[in-house]
């Protein structure tokens, strides 16, 4: 296979000239062999360890190689890149800050785990908040005892708080009952004057009543 490396002259023969081989493994044929012009061959183009080959060489076509995809600070890599494939990114996930709380943080090479959040059931409260990365804490609502009446009420986000119900003494009487959510009132108990008489004796809800002692007139005398 020839072609005319010189043209013909009028005065002078065309020259001709052996094409050259084939082109070699590593190499492809830039420039076709045609009557008028040599087969051109060029080097092959190497991927370097950044890149990955988008598109195989052929006989008559380049390698063509791109770079390998750089994860963002919002996604990790799901598949890590080689010479035959790009790198593969994936979104983190995003925990629902209402909902859930994140378990695993993101990695460049996993991805962040979610978990769904304690929700407190009836009878309980929060204790502990939940944050981006713990979950919430519920505990038991305080039963108050008979002894003792509530102060706050129970919600989703406090405690019931008990106090102790006041003890009436002896020289007290109680002047409003307790109730679950009031605490007993006491009075201190009427002492009578020298210049009165009990007219009715106190007890352990009723106050003493004293009434004003009879003054005798100048015509009358004490029996």
């Amino acid at each position: 296979s020839e072609y005319e490396s010189k043209p013909a002259t009028f005065n002078s023969d065309r020259t001709c000239a052996a094409h050259r081989s084939p082109c070699a493994a590593n190499q492809w044929q830039s420039t076709p062999a045609t009557a008028l012009q040599d087969r051109e061959c060029t080097a092959l183009t190497t991927c370097t360890a950044m890149q990955w080959q988008l598109e195989r060489p052929t006989t008559t076509s380049d390698r063509k190689c791109r770079a390998h995809t750089t994860c963002s600070s919002a996604q990790w890599e799901f598949r890590d890149g080689n010479y035959l494939y790009d790198r593969e990114c994936h979104d983190c996930t995003t925990c629902d800050s209402f909902s859930q709380y994140e378990t695993a943080a993101a990695t460049a090479t996993s991805d962040r785990e979610c978990a769904p959040l304690t929700i407190c059931s009836k009878g309980e409260w929060e204790n502990v908040a939940p944050t981006a990365s713990s979950d919430r804490t519920c505990g038991a609502h305080t039963v108050c005892a008979s002894s003792e009446w509530m102060s706050v009420r129970a919600s989703v986000y406090n405690d019931r708080v008990c106090k102790r119900l006041t003890t009436c003494s002896q020289l007290e009487w109680e002047r409003e009952p307790p109730t679950a959510t009031s605490n007993r009132e006491c009075r201190s108990t009427t002492t009578c004057t020298a210049a009165e008489w009990e007219e009715q004796g106190p007890s352990a809800t009723r106050d003493r009543v004293c009434r004003a002692l009879t003054v005798c007139e100048g015509a009358e005398y004490e029996i």
